[in-house]
């Protein structure tokens, strides 16, 4: 697979309103104006699926994980269409032993199925999720530049915070504590329930001082949970 198959056209910041990572969504519908619901997606003038909604900060750091990880696939990659029918399960949904016994090739094809605008919004966002069974560089890179994409959907930013822990445990933590004030409370539930996963001195201090000003009623309960 080829580094010229991503074009700086098809990277966007993509939207998506699905109950969770593993549910597959209802495909979205066109959107117009600036509805007050679209404020934490697009900005304001802009469809949240409109594929001019995108960051420009987002594409290097995109690029450069998936160049990495290309450079360091050693098996042959599988092929998209495999990969998106995998992406694409209801009831079956792919564990990370199953996304390991594809080789490390499938890290490069998940990260250019994310980069394609042209894909279903759950592809891409299962596509966030799957990556945390390879975790390297390249991958860290990538749910990085996911998550700080400007304009991004706050449920592609829940998706990469997850990902984050689920693939790198406590080397990770210095990543996911910033996610704690973001503004959107699912993304802050979800860096609570992350760090309470991980554990540690350092992630409970982060909880604690986190708990001290939240006054989100569903954030302070993953903030005290992670602190049991």
């Amino acid at each position: 697979m080829a580094c010229s198959t991503i074009s700086v056209r098809r990277i966007t910041a993509p939207s998506a309103r699905v109950s969770g990572p593993r549910t597959r969504p209802a495909a979205p519908p066109e959107a117009t104006g600036c509805p007050t619901s679209a404020r934490r997606i697009a900005p304001c003038g802009r469809s949240p699926y409109h594929p001019a909604v995108r960051a420009s900060s987002f594409v290097v750091p995109l690029l450069t994980a998936l160049l990495v990880a290309q450079t360091a696939s050693a098996q042959a990659a599988p092929s998209r269409d495999r990969v998106r029918q995998l992406l694409s399960g209801i009831e079956d949904v792919p564990s990370d032993a199953d996304w390991q016994r594809l080789g490390d090739g499938a890290l490069p094809v998940l990260i250019d199925l994310y980069a394609d605008g042209d894909e279903a919004p759950y592809v891409r966002l299962r596509a966030v999720d799957a990556v945390a069974a390879f975790p390297r560089t390249a991958t860290r890179t990538f749910l990085l530049a996911v998550a700080q994409a400007e304009g991004q959907s706050d449920l592609f930013v829940r998706q990469a915070v997850l990902a984050l822990a689920r693939g790198f445990g406590r080397a990770a933590l210095s990543d996911l504590r910033p996610f704690l004030a973001h503004d959107e409370a699912v993304v802050r539930e979800a860096a609570a329930r992350a760090l309470g996963g991980i554990g540690g001195d350092e992630a409970t201090a982060a909880l604690r001082a986190r708990l001290e000003v939240e006054r989100d009623r569903v954030v302070r309960e993953a903030l005290q949970g992670g602190l049991r």
